[in-house]
């Protein structure tokens, strides 16, 4: 029993990290979109890839396909929405 302990406090601890990444991306996507310029393109692709490669990250903690669209979904409404992040 404290092994699940053990393994919920790490995948609590793994997705604290993962959120907060996802945050970092869609504020340094947003401030792109703000001010965009041409040489953009490619930096905001490889930002995209990074956000998908988060969310495959949050699936082999094991998070459902559900919870990891949710978390997203609230990150983005606060960065690019500034409404209430319920979803």
């Amino acid at each position: 029993m404290s092994n699940l302990g053990k393994t919920t406090s790490y995948n609590v601890q793994a997705l604290i990290a993962v959120v907060d990444d996802i945050f970092k991306v869609l504020e340094e996507t947003r401030d792109m979109l703000d001010h965009w310029r041409d040489e953009y393109h490619k930096p905001f692709i490889e930002k995209m890839w990074h956000l998908q490669t988060l969310r495959q990250r949050m699936y082999a903690l094991g998070y459902s396909n559900d919870f990891v669209d949710t978390v997203i979904k609230i990150v983005y409404r606060n960065i690019f929405i500034k409404t209430s992040c319920l979803v």
